[in-house]
């Protein structure tokens, strides 16, 4: 018999009996195996474990998922990317712990520094020559980043002489609707006990929740309620302004953050309905909290009636109870334009 047990810090509890019969493993036939279906909810930090009533030997492969509510991604973003794993093993290998030997690594499941785990879907395994005695193919799994490797299915393979009208070997195995769940970066092993050729094809898919936020709102302030005539080399300050005049003094224009985000993009329109201004450029940045100023254009032009500037590439981290202006330097201009009407526009991406 094999048990398992939980333990949630109080003493472990029985869950399970797995009775093992009688099973003498060789060169062409398997050791015990079962895959036993559990529907477990652990409290974080519990341990799943297990016991032997006689003295041999079992690998335990525990498939899981740890869970968390979503603080910043919704869940239905989850990213699914295709991972597919190709390999051949030939080389006659009949130990069973997957590190001596020849042992093939035919799939790795994505990075944990990008993916969060890969859902194998499938294993086809293809003879690509005769198998010309009963034998066993072996599968693996790999800790990422380490030798630690555990015996994980056993595959017979009978004599099969391939012909014109007759197949090579082949076997295929399907995993449950949602796939094995394999820990990021970890690797699935093969070997052959005969020297005889298998093509292994593995379906994965890696799979993550997006970095960031995914949705978003805007903000948009104006120079002033009317067209106005800035003056050469002056700081102004806009956002929420009604007045039909320039503001030279910060925190009075506020545009306030309603939600935690990060702002990702600005964008600026320009009016001069009156003289267009010369060449010279003046520059505009959002000011976070009236003290922090980061540049979105120093690029700015009055030099035709209407004129249009953006920056897609901002990382300005914004927390509910913030508040933005805008800033806007002015150039010292040959001709100064006049009647100049100035939008702005921010996106905060975040979850709404």
């Amino acid at each position: 018999m094999v048990r398992l047990f939980v333990d949630e810090g109080a003493g472990a509890k029985l869950i399970a009996e797995v009775e093992i019969p009688i099973v003498t493993q060789s060169s062409a036939d398997e050791g015990f195996e079962m895959y036993l279906p559990l529907d477990l909810d652990l409290q974080s930090g519990a341990i799943l474990k297990a016991s032997t009533q006689v003295a041999d030997s079992f690998n335990i492969i525990a498939e899981g998922l740890d869970w968390a509510y979503n603080s910043s991604v919704r869940p239905e973003s989850t990213n699914y990317t295709a991972n597919t794993g190709i390999a051949s093993i030939s080389v006659a290998n009949s130990n069973l712990d997957g590190t001596t030997g020849t042992v093939v690594t035919v799939f790795t499941a994505g990075s944990s520094g990008t993916y969060n785990g890969c859902k194998v879907k499938s294993i086809v395994i293809k003879g690509v020559s005769s198998s010309t005695a009963d034998g066993m193919i072996r599968l693996f799994i790999q800790n990422s980043g380490s030798t630690v490797t555990k015996l994980f299915t056993e595959i017979p393979v009978p004599v099969v002489t391939p012909t014109s009208t007759a197949r090579s070997f082949a076997h295929q195995i399907d995993f449950p609707e949602d796939g094995f769940n394999l820990q990021a970066g970890y690797k699935i092993l093969a070997t052959t006990q005969n020297a005889n050729t298998f093509a292994i094809t593995v379906e994965g898919m890696d799979w993550k929740y997006p970095t960031g936020n995914v949705l978003g709102y805007a903000l948009y302030g104006q120079l002033a309620s009317v067209p106005v005539n800035p003056a050469d080399a002056t700081t102004y300050y806009f956002g929420s302004n009604i007045l039909n005049a320039l503001r030279t003094t910060g925190g009075w224009s506020r545009l306030y953050i309603p939600t935690d985000g990060i702002i990702d993009s600005c964008y600026i329109l320009c009016l001069a309905s009156g003289t267009f201004g010369s060449a010279e450029t003046s520059s505009i940045y959002i000011r976070l909290n009236n003290s922090t100023d980061t540049l979105v254009s120093s690029g700015i032009q009055q030099t035709a009636a209407v004129t249009g500037y953006s920056n897609t590439s901002l990382n300005i981290a914004v927390s509910a109870g913030n508040y933005i202006e805008f800033k806007y330097v002015t150039a010292s201009w040959a001709t100064n334009p006049l009647n100049v009407s100035i939008m702005a526009q921010v996106h905060v991406k975040t979850n709404l």
